[in-house]
């Protein structure tokens, strides 16, 4: 049996020992504390470059194409996002709001661009989102530039697209009265008023022909606004 002597040597060097381990787990979190935080520091600075010198000009590239839009550039906790927004109008009846942007892992060893695209209301199939993962070490700026690209090239089409689609300009549709054909007013550059209403044409001769001669164009049947 022990004395008290020996359970209180054996009772310290229990607790030395667990002591150690602490020690030694306190290190090692150090250590990766401190290897995760040099590999955030080296990863911002990838991100930075890969936004400044493909991400940015690019998309500015694009949107300069859309009056309206709107370009920002925000810092996030994992990285950097670019955001766009295009308001609703005649010619693209959708609120549209398109994202690019650059993130790492939690741990950052990986890194991820992602694309992201929202059209509201929903009236069409598209791409919502989608990334491609680099090697934040050595990037391969090629393939993310062709990638970036193609993913800008495909927004252009789905956007274009909710400028040409029926389902988003059923409100929008006119018929005109000489030849009646359905007309998206957005595209429409000839147009009279007469009688409290105004009226659409496909081209400057259908506007002359209605002109000479109103009455007889407004007793057709296919004079009211386009339903379909």
């Amino acid at each position: 049996m022990r004395t008290i002597e020996q359970f209180e040597r054996v009772l310290t060097d229990r607790l030395l020992a667990v002591d150690a381990v602490r020690h030694v787990a306190a290190a090692s979190l150090a250590e990766e504390m401190e290897r995760r935080e040099r590999l955030a520091t080296e990863f911002a600075a990838v991100a930075a470059r890969l936004h400044e010198s493909i991400v940015v000009p690019r998309v500015t590239a694009v949107m300069q194409q859309f009056v309206e839009a709107k370009v920002t550039s925000t810092s996030t906790p994992l990285g950097l996002r670019t955001e766009c927004q295009l308001p609703r109008s005649a010619r693209y009846p959708a609120h549209t709001k398109l994202a690019l942007s650059i993130a790492r892992s939690p741990e950052a060893t990986r890194g991820f661009i992602t694309y992201s695209l929202e059209i509201i209301p929903v009236l069409m199939a598209f791409h919502g989102e989608c990334h491609l993962e680099f090697d934040p070490s050595s990037p391969d700026e090629t393939q993310i530039t062709e990638w970036v690209e193609e993913r800008l090239l495909e927004f252009v089409e789905t956007y274009l697209r909710v400028g040409s689609e029926p389902q988003y300009h059923r409100g929008n549709l006119q018929v005109d009265p000489v030849c009646g054909m359905s007309l998206s007013v957005a595209d429409v550059d000839e147009h009279v008023a007469a009688h409290g209403h105004t009226y659409y044409f496909c081209s400057a001769a259908c506007r002359e022909r209605f002109a000479a001669a109103p009455a007889f164009y407004l007793d057709r049947p296919y004079r009211m606004e386009a339903t379909a």
